[in-house]
């Protein structure tokens, strides 16, 4: 690929996120609706591009057909990705203690990352949850149901010793 081809395809790229980029600051004078808006917006933008870019992946592995592109240091060629799931997790649990022969060092050797469950370890005791797990506060936009707060009262309507005067 030549470089004015290469320059070209950055430019198309970078013009079509800079208007991805305008649309996506606040202003000032927004409402919440337009907030709301905007952030539905991003969050189809980029459902969308994830369908768009695996659909692309799959004909291009089709097109590649066993070969390969090679595009200065960077090759591009067709290749597999394996996940594996335990099937029966008592089972594994069991297998792999035997395996170890009790070893609770050699058994956590084969754990994962996050093989506990921070709920259900709080559930056989709160400091356990609170010696063993460091907890993270991580900013993030959530969504659901707004909370029942209460507006206003008309005090005439309350109830014995609630009832202003």
């Amino acid at each position: 690929m030549s470089t004015t081809t290469e320059d070209r395809r950055q430019g198309m790229a970078s013009r079509s996120l800079a208007r991805v980029r305008e649309r996506a600051v606040i202003p000032a004078d927004a409402t919440p609706d337009q907030v709301v808006d905007v952030h539905m917006w991003l969050k189809t933008v980029k459902r969308e591009l994830a369908t768009i870019v695996s659909a692309y992946d799959e004909q291009m592995v089709e097109w590649l057909d066993g070969g390969e592109i090679t595009v200065g240091d960077v090759r591009y060629y067709a290749g597999y990705r394996y996940t594996e799931k335990v099937r029966d997790l008592d089972a594994a649990v069991d297998a792999v203690l035997t395996a170890t022969d009790g070893d609770l060092g050699k058994f956590i050797d084969c754990l994962s990352a996050n093989a506990l469950k921070p709920a259900a370890v709080g559930e056989l005791g709160p400091s356990l949850r609170a010696d063993h797990f460091d907890k993270k506060r991580v900013p993030t936009v959530k969504e659901g149901k707004p909370k029942k707060v209460l507006k206003q009262v008309n005090t005439k309507f309350l109830k014995g010793e609630m009832r202003c005067r």
